[in-house]
């Protein structure tokens, strides 16, 4: 998340990484928005952020929901569309 508050906002980076089996360049996008979160009885106004990432012929995506007073509510993580691993808050706050 790059902006504060429940703003719409678009970021983009190019550059060089070194990464586990992957050295060179990569470029990124970064999408917030508003979103919804939770059961429909007690959805919440939430951010959602999704960073894209290209390098090589692989692509990452990270899908992350961040909601006021409990911090990151879920993330979902893609390897070239294909799904890798995902996390809910199950409870708390």
């Amino acid at each position: 998340m790059f902006k504060s508050g429940n703003k719409d906002a678009t970021g983009k980076w190019e550059g060089m990484i070194d990464a586990l089996q992957y050295k060179g360049p990569a470029t990124a996008t970064l999408i917030q928005q508003k979103a919804n979160f939770g059961p429909d009885s007690k959805k919440s106004e939430s951010i959602e952020s999704t960073l894209n990432l290209i390098f090589g012929k692989d692509s990452l995506e990270v899908r992350t929901v961040f909601t006021r007073g409990l911090g990151i509510a879920q993330q979902e993580q893609r390897l070239n569309g294909k799904f890798v691993s995902s996390f809910d808050h199950v409870s708390g706050p």
